[in-house]
């Protein structure tokens, strides 16, 4: 697995939640977790708020985005 997974909300096949759903049931079976950072255009607060409250999730950032708040993540 990456070591990194940037996570849209707004996929084709499979959205963000569904996904960080699945996540986690196959979690406990992942020797080597990545680090999951939800990017999107949400704007409503209360999405955000269950985002960022996702145990899954290391970070939200929206979109458009600075490349700055990519470098950071990677610097960690």
């Amino acid at each position: 697995l990456p070591s990194i997974i940037f996570l849209d909300l707004n996929m084709p096949v499979m959205d963000g939640f569904s996904f960080l759903e699945k996540y986690d049931g196959i979690k406990p079976s992942i020797a080597s977790r990545p680090e999951i950072y939800v990017i999107s255009t949400v704007s409503h607060r209360s999405t955000i708020r269950m985002i960022e409250a996702n145990r899954n999730v290391n970070g939200f950032i929206s979109k458009p985005f600075e490349k700055d708040a990519f470098i950071s993540i990677f610097k960690k």
